[in-house]
């Protein structure tokens, strides 16, 4: 196995438990609280590990676009963990990926831009996955079928993670992973001007802080995994490797909570993994 390979399965392995523990605190602890907490764990650690990552020029450009894209982050998180709260894992993970995977093209087509056909059948492939995703629960009566919980959520996290992967695709890749920090900043601003609104002030439990600050230092080992891999190898290839971590949660959300799923909603699953499988490719 090479290094790009291994990296980007790292990467993967990252951010699926990232997602399944930040899914899991969020239905004891307030979304903000464990935002709050977490983000500026996971700014100092990036900053801690910046030294170790090649750097050639950073612009203001390039630090902006990455603030820009923490602001859209942040609300992806937001919805992300609010869809975990309200659904299930089943759910909300593979339909927020196959969004974030799938809009950069569609907005891509609406610049003129030509895809290959590789992408647009990931596209279709997509599509009919959030569909089957998205039918009822396995608790529902028969004959019945409802949006599952969590959908919509899922959907806008999506939405907003996509914006975030347009806005940083801006930063040049000679400025590193300075972009990120800026990133993570643009993130504790959102989360900080949304505490005062609210004029609420974060509160974790001793007991809940390894598990509050794990989260974000796994989340951060994952992001530098990712790009170690695309700096070694192809990007393309990091991307549809690291794109798995949807299977990760969802495995973790039934092997640890014992999350059921209909028949649909498992191959839906497998369809939402191939169409971001597709769409990196192409």
């Amino acid at each position: 196995m090479s290094l790009t390979v291994a990296l980007a399965l790292a990467s993967a392995l990252a951010f699926g438990i990232s997602d399944y523990l930040s899914g899991v605190l969020s239905r004891r602890l307030r979304i903000l609280d464990l935002l709050a907490i977490g983000t500026p764990v996971g700014l100092v650690v990036t900053l801690g590990l910046l030294p170790l990552l090649p750097v050639e020029r950073v612009t203001a450009v390039d630090l902006i676009w990455g603030a820009v894209a923490g602001v859209a982050a942040t609300f992806g998180i937001l919805l992300l963990l609010r869809g975990f709260r309200v659904g299930r894992f089943g759910v909300v993970s593979p339909v927020s990926s196959v969004g974030a995977a799938g809009i950069p093209v569609v907005v891509g087509l609406a610049l003129g831009e030509q895809p290959g056909p590789i992408v647009l059948t990931g596209l279709l492939v997509g599509i009919v996955s959030i569909w089957l995703v998205s039918s009822g629960s396995p608790e529902a009566q028969k004959g019945t079928r409802r949006t599952a919980a969590g959908l919509w959520e899922g959907l806008g996290a999506g939405v907003m993670f996509a914006a975030m992967f347009l806005t940083l695709s801006r930063a040049e890749f000679s400025s590193g992973a300075w972009p990120v920090l800026t990133l993570q900043i643009g993130s504790l601003a959102v989360i900080g001007l949304a505490l005062v609104g609210l004029r609420q002030f974060p509160r974790v439990a001793w007991v809940d802080l390894p598990a509050v600050a794990a989260v974000s230092v796994v989340g951060v080992l994952g992001t530098l995994a990712f790009i170690y891999s695309a700096w070694l190898g192809l990007v393309s290839i990091a991307a549809v490797i690291s794109a798995m971590s949807p299977a990760v949660t969802v495995l973790l959300a039934r092997a640890l909570i014992a999350e059921r799923f209909t028949g649909p909603q498992i191959a839906g699953l497998v369809l939402a993994l191939l169409a971001i499988v597709l769409i990196s490719l192409g």
